[in-house]
């Protein structure tokens, strides 16, 4: 039987080359490769690129993925992958015309983070579904009356929570960038609680709600803040067309979860509309 790590790696067919010979970096149409990232120096790129042209050379409003994925494909097709409920974050297509490849890599990589985070809030709903206690025993010992307060060693509850679920979904190489991610760079969660609002009284989230809002947190985070942003694509561990997928999130989390398709999927819209 495989592994976690095994099952939740499991993804789309790879574009990468069928022959190192054949992959150019250079040239994203040979290809898309995890080595391209280093290779090509595109963190360094970006960080020049954010230096001296942002955001004068953006739409106003617009954040710097946003930006950088317009100008990716000289400003012709919209990109904005800074929430779970984009419409408008596409795939890029490596046999399209880009300014440079270093432009095709930054502006993938936004579209594969934003996949990843989409993918998580899907199976964290989905898993609530399926089997309720793997979200709840994610969160023990942690108490949700007082989640926005309380801290487990230095991480606020919903943290120790999705910390929890990342530990059972498995060491993946992009699970372990969220991680480090999530406690080590992100903004502690501004995520509150309140049992009254205008007087009246509302109903208590769901662990798995609360959970699906914090991935919006990081998520924004990530594609707002070059710092994270980086941090999250180092080594090129999104430059890949392997992304974890929801299907195999939810067999790693919950083995017997069989036909994950009865969940709506959107439903994860509607609770991020909820924040």
């Amino acid at each position: 039987m495989a592994s976690p790590v095994d099952r939740v790696m499991v993804g789309r067919p790879s574009t990468e080359a069928s022959s190192p010979k054949a992959l150019n970096c250079k040239d994203p149409k040979t290809g898309v490769a995890q080595k391209c990232w280093n290779e090509l120096h595109v963190d360094q790129y970006m960080k020049n690129w954010h230096k001296l042209n942002f955001p004068k050379t953006c739409k106003k409003g617009d954040d710097f993925s946003t930006c950088f994925g317009r100008l990716a494909v000289s400003g012709n097709d919209p990109q904005n992958c800074t929430s779970l409920a984009s419409r408008n974050c596409k795939k890029l297509d490596p046999t399209d015309h880009y300014l440079a490849p270093e432009w095709f890599y930054g502006a993938y990589n936004s579209w594969a983070i934003h996949e990843f985070f989409v993918n998580w809030a899907n199976a964290t709903r989905k898993t609530a579904a399926k089997n309720p206690t793997v979200i709840s025993t994610a969160a023990t010992p942690v108490d949700f009356d007082s989640f926005a307060v309380a801290k487990t060693g230095g991480l606020s509850n919903i943290d120790v929570a999705l910390n929890g679920l990342l530990t059972a979904a498995g060491n993946s190489p992009q699970n372990l960038a969220f991680r480090h991610i999530l406690n080590k760079v992100a903004p502690t969660s501004k995520l509150t609680y309140k049992s009254t609002e205008d007087g009246i009284k509302t109903a208590k989230p769901t662990v798995a709600e609360l959970v699906v809002k914090r991935l919006e947190e990081v998520l924004m985070f990530v594609e707002t803040n070059l710092t994270g942003f980086l941090a999250m694509a180092a080594n090129g561990t999104f430059s890949t067309s392997e992304v974890v997928t929801e299907v195999s999130l939810v067999s790693a989390l919950v083995p017997d979860a069989g036909d994950i398709a009865t969940v709506d999927d959107g439903a994860v819209e509607e609770v991020v509309g909820k924040m």
